[in-house]
């Protein structure tokens, strides 16, 4: 397994033979995005990038896992997904040796442990280390949520959060836990719960020492050592203003 060690960004010139190449290239480096989504008007910088966008209005899956039959919108997912299958993680962390399938999952990782944010929303000021939720995000601002509820009418910005959702309503839960049995509803839960088998505890307080198998209670453990309440009970809130 190799090991990685995240440095300031090193600046390189990009050479090319193809004119075509070139002008893709330095879109890149421009706020210039030609092209648009007739059905929802988003804008991208490449071809590439708008015809993986349209399949979520189409909901278009041409990249099938031979393993498991699971359908994807876009190559690069079938390939993080396929790790699954692989057990491939190459890329680990220094700090608390947890490995990912891909080294932008590293990067995004390595910043719970810098507490780096550098997705800054201008509406709330609210910042994100993870780009993917700070888009999310930025979909709730801009008030788009195309994916509803037939049950309840509850709104998403995306089509997995529909599917999450769903599952509440429909009582599934597809993700079996191999050691006991304890089945979820949620990826990410099965990976949280699965750590308790494996005592992999990946965030570790620099302070005391002290690990924990989720981020939040890391969190909510650091706030003891700063002092840091920032929870307010609007009930004694309200007691404040009246007396």
């Amino acid at each position: 397994m190799n090991t990685y060690i995240l440095f300031p960004v090193v600046y390189t010139i990009k050479l090319t033979h193809d004119k075509a190449q070139l002008s893709k290239h330095e879109r890149t480096h421009s706020a210039q995005r030609p092209f648009q989504c007739p059905d929802c008007h988003k804008a991208y910088k490449t071809p590439t990038e708008l015809r993986n966008h349209s399949r979520s209005h189409t909901g278009e899956k041409p990249f099938v896992c031979t393993e498991c039959g699971k359908a994807f919108m876009q190559a690069i997912c079938l390939r993080i997904h396929m790790t699954q299958h692989s057990g491939e993680r190459p890329y680990s962390c220094r700090q608390c040796s947890k490995s990912y399938p891909t080294l932008s999952k590293l990067k995004v990782h390595m910043r719970s442990h810098t507490g780096e944010k550098p997705y800054f929303c201008a509406e709330c000021g609210k910042s994100f280390a993870d780009p993917s939720v700070f888009r999310k995000h930025r979909r709730n601002h801009q008030g788009h949520r195309p994916y509803a509820c037939e049950e309840c009418g509850k709104t998403y910005t995306e089509l997995k959060d529909l599917k999450n959702h769903e599952r509440s309503h429909t009582g599934e839960k597809p993700y079996l836990c191999s050691d006991c049995g304890k089945a979820f509803s949620r990826s990410s839960s099965l990976a949280c719960h699965q750590r308790i088998h494996s005592q992999n505890k990946p965030y570790q307080c620099e302070q005391c020492g002290k690990g924990f198998t989720q981020l939040s209670s890391y969190q909510s453990h650091l706030r003891t050592h700063s002092g840091e309440k920032p929870f307010l009970c609007p009930q004694c809130v309200r007691v404040a203003v009246f007396h």
